[in-house]
């Protein structure tokens, strides 16, 4: 598995699955139930998106990129107060120009298409 030209299939999932004590759920394609890779009755699962041969990316639910965010945002609060030294004028004026700069590109984006 340490080798990125190496992948794992449904004999590596099963040992896995043992090792960390969590099954595998597999999704394929969009609309389309997922499948079990293994049962083995374990509380919690890892789910797993197949985006062609043999490669797979994991699938966080919403709740993990909702809590992400807030610790993100803390993240970003300490080093922009704390390191960096910026007082909060700064930071309100830099996000509102990174807000008008996206705005801008996405009503352009719409323009050209």
């Amino acid at each position: 598995l340490r080798n990125p030209k190496e992948w794992a299939g449904p004999v590596e999932m099963s040992a896995l699955a043992l090792l960390y004590q969590r099954d595998f759920i597999l999704f394929t394609e969009p609309g389309k139930s997922p499948q079990s890779m293994t049962s083995n009755g374990y509380e919690k699962v890892i789910m797993l998106c197949s985006t062609g041969g043999n490669h797979y990316d994991c699938i966080f639910p919403k709740s993990f990129q909702q809590n992400s965010a807030v610790c993100q945002s803390i993240i970003y609060e300490l080093l922009y107060n704390k390191v960096f030294k910026f007082d909060d004028d700064t930071i309100v004026d830099s996000v509102e120009i990174l807000r008008e700069q996206t705005a801008r590109a996405r009503r352009e984006s719409m323009c050209s298409d």
